[in-house]
């Protein structure tokens, strides 16, 4: 099992390459508009490093967002032009699925909430639970203005726990929610995290044709 990942959802960008189950991490620190060119060469100096080429890649795996519009369709463009052109089966995973599974990495709690800022005061959220290691959303992403969250994580049942950035950017709303559930302030998504998701994905065949690739914007 040879898997590249590209994970672009914060300031940096990071690149992992799954070899066996064994992981090669990159971190890369983006300095300047050449993203493309540099983001390429990365991923180059990586194959060369491991001894593997892209011909011998069984899966490439990209965030889809929700991210910004540059940043996003940047990856797409890279997962798109190498799928195509080499025959390689995409995994698409969410930027706040991730999240999730970083939530429960350090709670073990299997309901996980997710707030990342969107725009225009408003929030993307997500309710997911865990079972049978698979993340199932509830109902749906939506957008909820800033001023109806604490009343929408208050009125949930059961053990939750809330992440995603919004309690990282604001983080005084903290002291307006119930103290039943655990908050974690998460501005980041671990790689760590999306390779764990996009190794259940693998096993379980679950690949994104590239028509069926839906990306979401801030």
């Amino acid at each position: 099992m040879n898997i590249l990942i590209i994970n672009n959802s914060t300031t940096d960008y990071s690149i992992a390459l799954i070899n066996q189950y064994n992981i090669t991490l990159c971190g890369i620190l983006i300095n300047n508009n050449d993203y493309i060119n540099y983001l390429l060469t990365t991923i180059n100096n990586v194959f060369f490093n491991s001894n593997i080429s892209l011909k011998e890649l069984h899966a490439l795996a990209f965030n889809n967002g929700p991210g910004s519009f540059t940043k996003i369709r940047i990856i797409n463009s890279i997962a798109q032009g190498l799928s195509f052109s080499n025959n390689i089966p995409l995994i698409s995973i969410s930027n706040l699925v991730v999240l999730a599974e970083g939530a429960w990495r350090c709670t073990k709690t299997k309901k996980i909430l997710v707030a990342n800022y969107a725009y225009n005061n408003k929030l993307y959220v997500a309710k997911y639970c865990k079972n049978d290691n698979n993340w199932y959303l509830n109902n749906k992403i939506i957008l909820l203005d800033i001023k109806d969250i604490i009343d929408f994580c208050n009125n949930l049942l059961g053990n939750w726990v809330l992440t995603g950035n919004f309690w990282f950017l604001y983080p005084k709303k903290k002291s307006y929610v119930s103290s039943k559930f655990t908050i974690l302030n998460s501005n980041n998504c671990n790689i760590l995290d999306m390779c764990a998701l996009v190794i259940n994905k693998f096993n379980m065949n679950k690949l994104t044709k590239l028509e069926n690739i839906v990306s979401i914007y801030i």
